[in-house]
Protein backbone atom coordinates (compact mmCIF):
# COMPACT_ATOMS: atom_id res chain seq x y z
CA UNK A 1 0.00 0.00 0.00
CA UNK A 2 1.33 3.04 -0.90
CA UNK A 3 1.16 5.57 1.95
CA UNK A 4 -0.28 9.21 1.42
CA UNK A 5 2.17 11.81 3.22
CA UNK A 6 -0.89 13.15 5.29
CA UNK A 7 -2.04 11.14 7.71
CA UNK A 8 -4.49 10.86 10.52
CA UNK A 9 -3.70 11.81 13.96
CA UNK A 10 -6.21 10.94 16.81
CA UNK A 11 -4.28 11.54 20.06
CA UNK A 12 -6.28 14.00 22.30
CA UNK A 13 -9.14 13.92 19.74
CA UNK A 14 -12.47 14.20 21.55
CA UNK A 15 -14.73 15.10 18.36
CA UNK A 16 -13.55 11.84 16.54
CA UNK A 17 -16.45 10.46 14.35
CA UNK A 18 -16.86 7.03 12.37
CA UNK A 19 -18.12 10.25 9.64
CA UNK A 20 -15.09 12.48 9.95
CA UNK A 21 -12.77 9.09 9.38
CA UNK A 22 -14.66 8.43 6.07
CA UNK A 23 -14.42 11.91 5.03
CA UNK A 24 -10.63 11.64 5.56
CA UNK A 25 -10.04 8.19 3.91
CA UNK A 26 -12.42 9.53 0.88
CA UNK A 27 -9.39 12.15 0.48
CA UNK A 28 -6.96 9.22 0.08
CA UNK A 29 -5.78 10.15 3.79
CA UNK A 30 -4.82 6.18 4.09
CA UNK A 31 -2.91 6.36 7.30
CA UNK A 32 -4.39 6.37 10.86
CA UNK A 33 -2.41 6.77 13.72
CA UNK A 34 -3.76 5.67 17.36
CA UNK A 35 -2.99 4.10 20.98
CA UNK A 36 -4.48 2.07 23.67
CA UNK A 37 -4.59 5.01 26.10
CA UNK A 38 -5.92 7.59 23.66
CA UNK A 39 -9.36 6.39 23.65
CA UNK A 40 -9.92 6.19 19.98
CA UNK A 41 -9.32 2.72 18.63
CA UNK A 42 -12.60 1.11 19.23
CA UNK A 43 -14.07 4.15 16.50
CA UNK A 44 -11.19 3.36 14.32
CA UNK A 45 -12.51 -0.34 14.18
CA UNK A 46 -15.85 0.77 13.53
CA UNK A 47 -14.39 3.12 10.64
CA UNK A 48 -12.20 1.15 8.82
CA UNK A 49 -14.84 -1.92 8.58
CA UNK A 50 -15.63 -2.84 5.07
CA UNK A 51 -11.64 -0.92 3.80
CA UNK A 52 -9.69 -2.77 6.42
CA UNK A 53 -7.28 -3.30 3.00
CA UNK A 54 -6.79 0.10 1.90
CA UNK A 55 -6.14 1.89 5.52
CA UNK A 56 -2.71 1.46 7.34
CA UNK A 57 -3.51 1.37 11.07
CA UNK A 58 -0.38 2.05 13.58
CA UNK A 59 -0.68 1.94 17.27
CA UNK A 60 1.40 2.06 20.01
CA UNK A 61 2.45 0.08 23.35
CA UNK A 62 2.75 1.90 26.36
CA UNK A 63 6.31 2.47 28.21
CA UNK A 64 4.87 0.54 31.32
CA UNK A 65 3.89 -2.52 28.62
CA UNK A 66 7.05 -3.10 27.11
CA UNK A 67 8.20 -6.42 28.71
CA UNK A 68 7.58 -9.34 26.24
CA UNK A 69 4.64 -10.90 27.69
CA UNK A 70 3.45 -7.59 28.18
CA UNK A 71 4.11 -6.43 24.74
CA UNK A 72 1.71 -9.43 23.63
CA UNK A 73 -0.88 -8.67 25.88
CA UNK A 74 -0.61 -5.19 25.08
CA UNK A 75 -1.06 -5.96 21.29
CA UNK A 76 -3.96 -8.43 21.48
CA UNK A 77 -5.88 -5.56 23.83
CA UNK A 78 -5.58 -3.25 20.86
CA UNK A 79 -6.56 -5.96 18.27
CA UNK A 80 -9.69 -6.27 19.95
CA UNK A 81 -10.72 -2.97 20.27
CA UNK A 82 -9.81 -2.60 16.34
CA UNK A 83 -11.52 -5.13 15.58
CA UNK A 84 -9.10 -6.42 13.06
CA UNK A 85 -7.20 -9.45 13.68
CA UNK A 86 -3.43 -7.52 12.51
CA UNK A 87 -2.11 -3.89 12.96
CA UNK A 88 0.12 -2.36 10.09
CA UNK A 89 2.25 -0.68 12.16
CA UNK A 90 2.82 -1.20 16.17
CA UNK A 91 5.12 1.32 17.66
CA UNK A 92 6.65 1.99 20.96
CA UNK A 93 5.01 5.16 22.39
CA UNK A 94 7.92 5.81 24.95
CA UNK A 95 11.05 4.11 26.08
CA UNK A 96 11.42 2.70 29.12
CA UNK A 97 15.15 2.20 30.76
CA UNK A 98 13.83 0.20 33.35
CA UNK A 99 13.37 -2.82 30.75
CA UNK A 100 15.59 -4.20 28.61
CA UNK A 101 15.24 -3.74 25.30
CA UNK A 102 15.86 -7.33 24.28
CA UNK A 103 12.48 -8.18 26.15
CA UNK A 104 10.46 -5.75 24.40
CA UNK A 105 12.10 -6.93 20.85
CA UNK A 106 11.52 -10.06 21.49
CA UNK A 107 7.74 -8.91 22.01
CA UNK A 108 7.67 -7.59 18.97
CA UNK A 109 9.74 -10.75 16.92
CA UNK A 110 7.19 -13.06 18.43
CA UNK A 111 3.90 -10.83 17.30
CA UNK A 112 5.46 -10.42 13.90
CA UNK A 113 6.13 -13.96 13.47
CA UNK A 114 2.23 -14.14 14.20
CA UNK A 115 0.89 -11.66 11.79
CA UNK A 116 -0.51 -10.01 14.21
CA UNK A 117 1.65 -7.25 13.13
CA UNK A 118 3.52 -6.02 10.03
CA UNK A 119 5.86 -3.64 10.92
CA UNK A 120 7.66 -2.19 14.03
CA UNK A 121 7.72 2.05 14.73
CA UNK A 122 9.38 3.68 17.76
CA UNK A 123 7.97 7.28 18.77
CA UNK A 124 9.93 9.70 20.61
CA UNK A 125 13.16 8.39 20.67
CA UNK A 126 16.90 10.09 19.95
CA UNK A 127 19.01 8.76 17.26
CA UNK A 128 21.67 7.32 19.78
CA UNK A 129 18.24 5.13 21.13
CA UNK A 130 17.07 4.62 17.57
CA UNK A 131 20.77 3.49 16.12
CA UNK A 132 20.89 0.93 19.35
CA UNK A 133 17.77 -0.52 18.35
CA UNK A 134 18.81 -0.56 14.33
CA UNK A 135 21.64 -2.42 15.72
CA UNK A 136 19.22 -5.27 17.54
CA UNK A 137 15.99 -5.08 15.02
CA UNK A 138 17.53 -3.79 11.37
CA UNK A 139 13.23 -4.25 9.99
CA UNK A 140 12.67 -1.06 12.09
CA UNK A 141 10.14 0.52 9.65
CA UNK A 142 10.05 4.34 11.18
CA UNK A 143 10.07 6.57 13.84
CA UNK A 144 7.43 9.11 15.04
CA UNK A 145 8.99 12.74 16.72
CA UNK A 146 7.63 16.00 17.00
CA UNK A 147 8.16 17.87 13.99
CA UNK A 148 6.72 21.18 13.19
CA UNK A 149 7.65 24.58 12.01
CA UNK A 150 8.24 25.34 15.87
CA UNK A 151 10.44 22.71 16.83
CA UNK A 152 12.86 21.72 13.94
CA UNK A 153 15.41 19.92 15.65
CA UNK A 154 14.92 16.15 13.95
CA UNK A 155 15.98 18.33 11.22
CA UNK A 156 19.73 18.39 12.61
CA UNK A 157 20.20 14.26 11.81
CA UNK A 158 16.90 12.65 12.88
CA UNK A 159 15.99 13.00 9.32
CA UNK A 160 18.92 11.91 7.04
CA UNK A 161 19.54 8.99 9.16
CA UNK A 162 16.26 7.71 8.47
CA UNK A 163 16.22 8.55 4.43
CA UNK A 164 19.56 6.56 4.68
CA UNK A 165 18.20 3.37 6.25
CA UNK A 166 14.76 4.02 4.42
CA UNK A 167 13.12 4.59 7.65
CA UNK A 168 9.75 6.66 7.59
CA UNK A 169 9.70 9.24 9.58
CA UNK A 170 5.89 10.44 11.01
CA UNK A 171 5.42 13.70 12.30
CA UNK A 172 2.96 14.15 15.25
CA UNK A 173 1.99 17.73 16.51
CA UNK A 174 3.12 18.96 12.97
CA UNK A 175 0.96 21.95 13.55
CA UNK A 176 2.43 22.69 16.73
CA UNK A 177 -0.52 21.59 18.45
CA UNK A 178 -2.52 24.36 16.96
CA UNK A 179 0.10 27.15 17.54
CA UNK A 180 1.85 26.38 14.08
CA UNK A 181 5.15 27.84 14.45
CA UNK A 182 5.18 28.45 18.36
CA UNK A 183 2.64 31.38 18.84
CA UNK A 184 0.51 34.16 17.48
CA UNK A 185 3.67 36.63 17.19
CA UNK A 186 5.01 34.79 14.46
CA UNK A 187 1.71 33.92 12.64
CA UNK A 188 1.35 37.07 10.57
CA UNK A 189 4.53 35.66 8.29
CA UNK A 190 2.97 32.63 7.98
CA UNK A 191 -0.60 34.03 7.17
CA UNK A 192 1.26 36.65 4.16
CA UNK A 193 3.03 33.29 2.68
CA UNK A 194 -0.36 31.56 2.81
CA UNK A 195 -2.45 34.22 1.06
CA UNK A 196 -0.07 34.97 -1.38
CA UNK A 197 -0.07 30.95 -2.36
CA UNK A 198 -3.89 30.84 -2.24
CA UNK A 199 -3.90 28.50 0.66
CA UNK A 200 -4.35 28.30 4.39
CA UNK A 201 -1.67 28.24 7.23
CA UNK A 202 -2.31 24.83 8.28
CA UNK A 203 -1.50 23.88 4.29
CA UNK A 204 1.41 25.65 4.04
CA UNK A 205 3.11 24.17 7.20
CA UNK A 206 2.48 20.42 6.81
CA UNK A 207 3.23 20.88 2.85
CA UNK A 208 6.88 22.32 3.95
CA UNK A 209 7.09 19.23 6.58
CA UNK A 210 6.16 16.50 3.50
CA UNK A 211 8.53 18.13 0.94
CA UNK A 212 11.46 16.37 3.16
CA UNK A 213 10.94 13.04 1.29
CA UNK A 214 10.05 9.98 3.26
CA UNK A 215 8.59 12.70 6.13
CA UNK A 216 4.64 11.62 6.60
CA UNK A 217 3.07 13.80 8.91
CA UNK A 218 0.09 13.18 11.24
CA UNK A 219 -2.47 16.03 12.17
CA UNK A 220 -5.14 15.60 14.47
CA UNK A 221 -8.18 15.34 12.70
CA UNK A 222 -10.52 17.49 15.55
CA UNK A 223 -13.34 18.34 12.96
CA UNK A 224 -14.76 18.58 9.35
CA UNK A 225 -13.12 21.92 9.35
CA UNK A 226 -9.20 20.68 10.05
CA UNK A 227 -10.16 18.58 7.32
CA UNK A 228 -11.17 21.14 4.66
CA UNK A 229 -7.68 22.94 5.64
CA UNK A 230 -5.46 19.92 6.17
CA UNK A 231 -6.18 18.41 2.42
CA UNK A 232 -4.83 20.93 0.61
CA UNK A 233 -1.26 20.56 1.50
CA UNK A 234 0.68 19.43 -1.49
CA UNK A 235 3.95 19.29 -0.60
CA UNK A 236 5.91 21.58 -2.69
CA UNK A 237 6.37 24.83 -1.00
CA UNK A 238 9.35 26.22 0.54
CA UNK A 239 9.27 28.63 3.77
CA UNK A 240 12.43 31.11 4.34
CA UNK A 241 11.88 30.04 7.88
CA UNK A 242 14.81 28.78 10.34
CA UNK A 243 13.61 26.71 13.87
CA UNK A 244 13.45 28.91 16.51
CA UNK A 245 16.85 28.18 18.44
CA UNK A 246 16.40 26.94 21.87
CA UNK A 247 17.43 29.45 24.80
CA UNK A 248 19.73 28.31 28.06
CA UNK A 249 17.75 28.80 31.46
CA UNK A 250 18.60 27.17 35.06
CA UNK A 251 15.51 24.74 36.09
CA UNK A 252 15.38 27.52 39.03
CA UNK A 253 14.26 30.27 36.44
CA UNK A 254 11.15 28.37 35.27
CA UNK A 255 7.91 28.47 36.52
CA UNK A 256 6.73 25.38 37.41
CA UNK A 257 2.69 26.30 38.14
CA UNK A 258 1.76 23.53 35.60
CA UNK A 259 4.04 20.97 36.93
CA UNK A 260 2.30 17.68 38.38
CA UNK A 261 5.69 18.00 40.74
CA UNK A 262 6.58 21.05 42.58
CA UNK A 263 9.75 20.02 44.01
CA UNK A 264 12.50 17.27 43.51
CA UNK A 265 11.11 15.01 46.02
CA UNK A 266 8.23 14.47 44.60
CA UNK A 267 9.59 13.88 41.46
CA UNK A 268 12.55 11.03 42.72
CA UNK A 269 9.59 9.22 44.85
CA UNK A 270 7.54 9.42 41.70
CA UNK A 271 4.22 10.12 44.08
CA UNK A 272 2.20 9.89 41.10
CA UNK A 273 3.20 6.89 39.31
CA UNK A 274 4.69 8.50 35.89
CA UNK A 275 6.26 5.68 33.43
CA UNK A 276 8.93 6.03 32.80
CA UNK A 277 9.95 7.23 36.03
CA UNK A 278 11.97 10.09 36.27
CA UNK A 279 14.86 8.42 38.34
CA UNK A 280 15.11 6.02 35.32
CA UNK A 281 15.11 8.99 33.27
CA UNK A 282 17.90 10.75 35.00
CA UNK A 283 19.89 7.55 34.91
CA UNK A 284 19.76 7.31 31.17
CA UNK A 285 20.75 10.71 30.67
CA UNK A 286 19.56 10.89 26.96
CA UNK A 287 16.94 13.74 26.62
CA UNK A 288 14.96 13.40 23.66
CA UNK A 289 13.58 17.07 22.89
CA UNK A 290 14.06 20.98 24.34
CA UNK A 291 11.67 21.59 27.47
CA UNK A 292 8.97 24.43 26.31
CA UNK A 293 8.25 27.54 27.65
CA UNK A 294 5.74 30.42 27.86
CA UNK A 295 6.99 33.53 28.17
CA UNK A 296 4.81 35.58 30.27
CA UNK A 297 6.24 38.89 31.04
CA UNK A 298 9.77 38.14 32.60
CA UNK A 299 8.76 34.56 33.34
CA UNK A 300 9.54 31.81 31.63
CA UNK A 301 6.12 29.22 32.36
CA UNK A 302 7.20 25.65 32.08
CA UNK A 303 3.97 24.27 29.62
CA UNK A 304 5.97 20.64 27.83
CA UNK A 305 8.20 18.23 29.30
CA UNK A 306 8.10 17.99 32.81
CA UNK A 307 9.38 14.84 33.84
CA UNK A 308 12.37 15.88 31.37
CA UNK A 309 12.81 18.72 33.45
CA UNK A 310 13.07 16.63 36.93
CA UNK A 311 15.28 13.93 35.33
CA UNK A 312 17.45 16.68 34.34
CA UNK A 313 17.35 18.54 37.91
CA UNK A 314 18.00 14.89 39.22
CA UNK A 315 20.75 14.15 36.92
CA UNK A 316 22.15 17.66 36.47
CA UNK A 317 21.06 19.81 39.67
CA UNK A 318 20.59 23.24 38.26
CA UNK A 319 22.69 23.19 35.54
CA UNK A 320 21.18 25.14 32.51
CA UNK A 321 18.91 23.02 30.17
CA UNK A 322 17.39 23.54 26.47
CA UNK A 323 14.53 25.45 26.44
CA UNK A 324 12.01 26.19 22.84
CA UNK A 325 10.43 29.37 24.09
CA UNK A 326 6.67 30.34 22.77
CA UNK A 327 5.71 33.81 22.45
Amino acid sequence: MKLNPVGIGTGNTKNLTVDSLHAAFDLGMNVVDTAANYGTEEIIGKAIAGRRDKVFVATKVGPEALREEDVIASCDMSLVALKTDYVDLLQVHWLNPAIPIESTIEGFQYLLKQGKIVNVGLCNVTLPQLMKWVDLLPEIYSVQNEYNLFDRSVEDRMLSYCFKHNIKFFAYSPLDQGHFCGGPRRLGYLKSIAAACETNVAALCLSYLISTPGVHVLPRLSSFSRLQEIKNSVGNTFIDCSGDIPIKLHPNELDLRLSPYKCVSDATSNVLGRCPHPLDMARDGTWLKPLKAWRRGTTYELCEGFMRYWAHVIANGDDPVEVLVRE
